[in-house]
């Protein structure tokens, strides 16, 4: 990207160095080339140079610092620890110095831009603090960090997402690794993440694992994902609640228990359209809300799926996608927007209609023509 930005600067500058010496302004045109190739020599120098002291600076002109920025620098602060083995020190001898510049009037919405200015320093610039934070992750992912340091990369410009919602989702059961790796582990994961511009955190408690809420492993997993969610707020994401929309204990009561759909099922899922069922169901999802605000949680928002496990086949409940499903979900939401009324709901379509069309995803294109949702 160097080799074109410079091929265009040349012919940029022979271009204006025919039209000044036909205006008789050959002297201006000089000294015009002169200051372009002086720039462009102090960048060459910032761009090929490893540093091991790096200095963050927040202008006058940013907005005030916020605890975004501070997790940004701090990230950073660790990934150069990794990778080079060197310890960020306070010192401005040699350094590299990172401008972070918030105005809310500069870009759009979780943009940034990065530029080299010159001299040994790099800025990034940004409408929020969100902004910021991805940028920071451009810049490391663009550069080299190794033993000698850090040499920042040659990428210069700015970045809009296309996407509102980049979230990931974390299935944390069946001891895989987000339910049972080291917390630390994936925690760096979660910063990782963030780095490269993901907004959203969505994770499940499957509850078919204990005996109910107060199953002393159960309280652990909570506490578990509770760290998780915290640590991405504190990275700038939103934070999702995930459930199936009938799922149950291991303990759920045989007479309230679900018809099998013909998918993954766990054999104690919850009919709602039995009225106890749902009454249950609904108890439930309050009570695994007030625990995760118990541990300084309080979710943006809800996702409910309606398979892998999950689902109810009976006269009642089906098609699950277009009716029961949605029907549970609502009365959810209802209950939950009388505490959480700014609560976002998602609701997936996962493995709708599965293997033959069973009138789900016509089913719910109806309903919602009739009732948007």
């Amino acid at each position: 990207m160097r080799n074109n930005r410079r091929d265009f600067i040349t012919k940029s500058v022979l271009l204006g160095t025919g039209l000044a010496t036909m205006g008789g302004g050959a002297s201006t045109v000089v000294a015009s080339v002169k200051k372009v190739n002086d720039f462009q020599r102090i960048k060459d120098n910032t761009l090929g140079k490893f540093y091991k002291n790096i200095v963050f600076a927040i202008p006058d002109n940013t907005s005030p610092s916020g605890p975004l920025l501070q997790k940004g620098i701090e990230i950073f602060n660790r990934v150069f620890k990794e990778k080079t083995g060197l310890s960020v020190l306070d010192s401005k001898v040699d350094a590299l110095e990172i401008a972070l510049i918030v105005n809310p009037k500069s870009l759009p919405s979780e943009s940034f831009k990065i530029e080299y200015p010159g001299g040994s320093r790099v800025s990034i610039y940004a409408g929020d603090e969100n902004g910021i934070l991805y940028g920071i992750g451009k810049l490391l992912h663009s550069s080299t960090l190794n033993a000698n340091g850090f040499r920042p990369g040659s990428w210069e410009g700015s970045s809009t997402p296309k996407k509102i919602y980049r979230a990931v989702y974390f299935a944390t059961h069946f001891y895989n690794f987000y339910h049972a790796a080291p917390i630390e582990e994936v925690e760096r994961y979660v910063e990782d993440l963030a780095l490269w511009g993901y907004n959203t955190l969505t994770m499940w408690f499957d509850m078919h694992h204990y005996n109910g809420i107060k199953d002393a492993e159960a309280q652990q997993m909570l506490d578990r994902l509770a760290s998780l969610y915290k640590l991405a707020k504190s990275a700038g994401m939103k934070c999702y609640c995930a459930v199936l929309a009938n799922e149950g204990y291991n303990s759920s009561p045989q007479n309230l228990r679900a018809t099998k759909t013909g998918r993954s099922f766990y054999g104690v899922e919850i009919c709602p359209s039995i009225e106890q069922g749902a009454e249950l169901i609904v108890k439930q999802v309050k009570e695994e809300f007030s625990e995760y605000k118990r541990r300084g949680v309080v979710f943006d928002g809800i996702s409910y799926g309606p398979y892998d496990q999950g689902g109810c086949g009976c006269d009642k409940c089906r098609p699950w996608g277009a009716n029961g499903f949605v029907n549970i979900s609502e009365r959810i939401t209802n209950e939950l927007h009388k505490e959480y009324p700014e609560l976002e709901v998602i609701l997936f379509t996962w493995l709708f209609d599965y293997g033959k069309d069973q009138g789900e995803w016509v089913g719910l294109a109806e309903r919602f023509k009739k009732h948007s949702p």
